[in-house]
């Protein structure tokens, strides 16, 4: 009878609980936690292997892109530059045109300037013998 009272004590429990009310409290979880411990680690070896393998990864299409980038800036720093080399070469041109101009209308005014004052030399000796034979 001692069997049967203890039989009812329990019927109205799932099997696997015992009277404390707790599932499985008879089983001894430590392998169980040990093993997820270590299936945890190796995850975390794995996540650190692959989050360093991404993050080479990216470094390099990061450097890739920089040089990428670095040669479109310097194509364009290129470019602006033979702009500005082309613009200083036309205004060198354009300068030396003008001071070819400027050297030919001082020559042109040279020459000028050395026929009137060889002229009024001429008329300054005119004059002077002119008034010496009046004088005289």
């Amino acid at each position: 009878m001692d069997n049967l009272d203890t039989h009812s004590e329990h019927v109205d429990q799932p099997e696997g609980q015992q009277a404390n009310g707790l599932p499985f409290a008879h089983i001894n979880l430590s392998p169980f936690w040990f093993i997820l411990e270590q299936y945890r680690l190796q995850l975390d070896r794995v996540l650190k292997k692959k989050n360093e393998q991404v993050r080479m990864s990216l470094q390099q299409e990061i450097s890739m892109q920089n040089t990428t980038l670095i040669n479109h800036l310097n194509h364009a720093e290129i470019a602006t530059l033979r702009r500005a080399l082309q613009r200083t070469q036309e205004d060198l041109e354009t300068t030396q045109y003008h001071m070819n101009e400027v050297v030919e209308h001082a020559v042109s005014a040279y020459v000028i300037n050395d026929s009137i004052f060889c002229m009024l030399a001429a008329v300054q000796q005119e004059t002077n013998s002119h008034v010496s034979s009046i004088r005289g």
